[in-house]
């Protein structure tokens, strides 16, 4: 039986003498690579990226969930509380009625930023006020962080790596 750590840090190995260190034992360098993915129903077009929330809103006698963009902006006047809160980042677009891969948990490397807020590594990110944008976590706002900023990509471009911290626990 092998022991795997769920939302571990891993092996670390080393980057400069692999053969001596690791031959002693010894490990420097973090290696996992874990992620985990859910499958739901989109209720509006979702592209590649995107940060998605929950869509409590549309249902069908809770025999589904469906997703949405998250929008984190409280005056948008579709506003609901459960929208604001972001809970992962869609692997693939869809379209309104598609079922939709959803990265819920682990390293991610195709999430969207907002461009009008500076960011920098280890911030933590939420939902922002345009829908299916991460910004950095304001503590005055009614929701909790989602991910955690590795590395800035181009902004409003899917291509921003973010640890995903699994807020929902999927």
């Amino acid at each position: 039986m092998t022991v795997r750590k769920i939302g571990g840090i891993g092996d670390r190995k080393s980057g400069a003498d692999s053969g001596t260190f690791s031959s002693l034992g010894i490990f420097t360098q973090n290696t996992e690579t874990f992620a985990k993915f859910i499958t739901l129903e989109a209720t509006g077009t979702i592209a590649r990226g995107d940060c998605v929330a929950l869509d409590i809103g549309t249902s069908t006698d809770g025999q589904a969930i469906y997703v949405a963009k998250a929008d984190g902006d409280a005056t948008d006047a579709a506003d609901t509380v459960q929208l604001r809160q972001g809970f992962g980042i869609a692997a693939e677009a869809a379209a309104s009625g598609d079922l939709v891969k959803i990265q819920v948990h682990g390293l991610c490397d195709f999430a969207i930023l907002d461009a009008k807020t500076d960011t920098v590594e280890g911030d933590l990110l939420m939902a922002d006020n345009d829908a299916g944008e991460l910004t950095v976590y304001a503590a005055s706002k009614d929701q909790v962080p989602l991910a955690i900023l590795i590395e800035e990509g181009t902004d409003t471009t899917a291509d921003s790596t973010v640890f995903l911290l699994n807020v929902l626990n999927f």
